[in-house]
Formats: C-alpha cells, sequence, structure tokens
C-alpha cells in the first residue's frame, strides 16, 4: 500500500491533451468509442510524435465498426438468420448451404472463426470435388450471415 501511495503521490506533468509525464516515464491516454486506456512509452519520444500517434489511434478506432462476441454457437445463429429468412425464395438454398458449414464446424462460436480456417474448409471442399458454384455459394450464404447479424459494416472473417 506504501508503493501504490508513493507512485500516486508523484507529480506528473500534463505534456498534451492525452500526453502525461511522471516519474516513471511518459503515458498517453487514447480514449475510444469503446476504450480509454493508458499505454507507457519512453521518455525520450517527442510530443509531437506522440501527438500525431495519439490522433491516429483515435481516429482508428473510430473508423473501424466494433465486432461484437456472441456468447452462442455457430449453429445458434445459424437458426436466428434462417428465422428472419422463413418464406423467402431462397430459404431452402439458403440453410443447405449453412448446414454445410455447420457440418464442418459442429460447435464452434462465431467470432472463432478465422480467415485461414474459411479457406481450409474451402481447400477441402475443392479436393472433395464440390464445384467453385457451390462453394461460392456457401461463401457467400455465411457471409451475408454475418452481415445480417452484426451489421453491414462490422469485420468477418471473408474481409481482407
Amino acid at each position: 500500500m506504501i508503493a501504490r501511495c508513493e507512485r500516486s503521490c508523484r507529480s506528473v506533468a500534463k505534456l498534451a491533451t492525452g500526453i502525461y509525464e511522471d516519474a516513471y516515464g511518459r503515458s498517453v491516454i487514447v480514449v475510444g468509442p469503446w476504450q480509454a486506456e493508458g499505454i507507457p512509452v519512453r521518455r525520450d519520444r517527442p510530443v509531437d510524435l506522440l501527438i500525431r500517434w495519439r490522433k491516429r489511434k483515435i481516429s482508428d478506432a473510430t473508423d473501424t465498426p466494433r465486432r461484437r462476441r456472441p456468447a452462442a454457437r455457430l449453429a445458434r445463429d445459424i437458426v436466428r438468420y434462417l428465422k428472419r429468412l422463413k418464406g423467402t425464395p431462397g430459404y431452402k438454398s439458403e440453410r443447405s448451404h449453412l448446414r454445410a458449414w455447420l457440418q464442418r464446424w459442429p460447435s464452434i462460436k462465431r467470432w472463432q472463426i478465422t480467415s485461414e480456417m474459411l479457406e481450409l474448409a474451402i481447400a477441402a471442399w475443392r479436393r472433395e470435388g464440390y464445384s467453385a458454384r457451390t462453394i461460392r455459394h456457401r461463401c457467400r450464404a455465411l457471409e451475408a450471415l454475418y452481415r445480417r447479424l452484426d451489421g453491414s459494416r462490422a469485420p468477418t472473417p471473408f474481409d481482407g
């Protein structure tokens, strides 16, 4: 407790907006729409460089939408998505394309799927002899699920 008091009682100098210096070094406070964090920085870094770096971090945080991490598994998310499509002309084909993903990963959460996993699944389907059109439709169906549940600007494993 004494060490904590000694550290907090030291003088803190404000060098610029969001940039502070104390006896232990400098820190940059980055406040985004979802976080506020203090990033320690070496004392020899120029303040103007830190100001530009802080502005860039804040603009990056506001430009990219936050990706929600749903607690439900992929199967539950597919059911939620298909409930919204019930009665539309492409419902049955969408269901069959999403079922292929579910057979590949029966107990995975949607946010755990990476682009590498997608590439491996596509390569396996090519080896199994599925047509390029079928694979393309399966990928489109899974991407549509992400876009519908997370929003059109939310990142997906298909990005990049």
